[in-house]
């Protein structure tokens, strides 16, 4: 036979014992939710107190630039800055390209060439160059050395003078690159 069990309690109390385990379920719930609650609290304030730390050292450094930047004005010191810059590269635009070409030319001036003159132009890019070579192959030479240069921009075709004594008199003209 199947097992019947016999509730002989009166429905008042089924109905009350019902009514204390719905209320003891809400009991715990509500505590769980408490807990849940409280834990949740105290993150939040945890991360509002971490982020709160470090929201006040940037406004300490943001209020620290703003404080220079109100001491200094940087439009002038944009404009200093630049007229500095301008006066470094016209001191220098035409004397770092021209020493660098003299330091390349006296370390890989190939034998049998004599330079006698270096003059250089208004804006200190193009320089001619006076000078003799003792055979047509030694002033070649010289031509392939200065082609291979890092600092020559272009050379012009030489200017032979005439020989004298077996030595040829050259002249030509070499625009350098620029530096900046």
């Amino acid at each position: 036979m199947t097992k019947f069990k016999v509730n002989l309690l009166p429905p008042e109390v089924l109905k009350l014992k019902r009514r204390n385990r719905l209320f003891s379920a809400m009991r715990i719930g509500l505590a769980v939710l408490w807990i849940i609650t409280v834990v949740f609290t105290g993150w939040l304030y945890y991360q509002y107190r971490s982020e709160e730390r470090i929201v006040i050292e940037k406004e300490g450094l943001v209020s620290a630039l703003r404080r220079q930047l109100q001491k200094e004005n940087p439009v002038e010191l944009f404009k200093e800055a630049e007229a500095f810059i301008k006066r470094v590269k016209s001191f220098t635009s035409s004397l770092l390209p021209a020493y660098e070409f003299f330091i390349y030319l006296s370390s890989n001036l190939p034998e049998g060439v004599r330079i006698e003159k270096v003059e250089s132009g208004k804006d200190g890019r193009n320089l001619r160059i006076t000078g003799a070579a003792s055979s047509p192959e030694a002033l070649a030479d010289l031509i392939d050395v200065l082609k291979r240069s890092e600092v020559v921009q272009e050379l012009s075709i030489p200017k032979l003078e005439g020989e004298k004594n077996g030595i040829t008199p050259f002249n030509f003209t070499c625009r350098l690159k620029e530096w900046w």
